[in-house]
């Protein structure tokens, strides 16, 4: 689930940086800060199971 968060964090920072400089960006410590609250357990584990569903249904 990490892997599929990177790689969509990776496309909107390409698609921003190609749209002009990036004035603004979250420091180390206010992203460890907000980590617990963004991606909760919950959340991972349901997208984790919504991309199992994914890939079994191409079976």
């Amino acid at each position: 689930m990490t892997a599929i968060l990177l790689e969509r964090a990776c496309s909107v920072q390409l698609a921003a940086q190609s749209a002009g400089e990036v004035r603004h960006w979250t420091s180390d410590e206010e992203s460890l800060e907000k980590a617990p609250i963004c991606w909760a357990p919950s959340q991972i584990e349901a997208g984790w199971q919504y991309w199992v569903r994914r890939a079994t249904a191409y079976r």
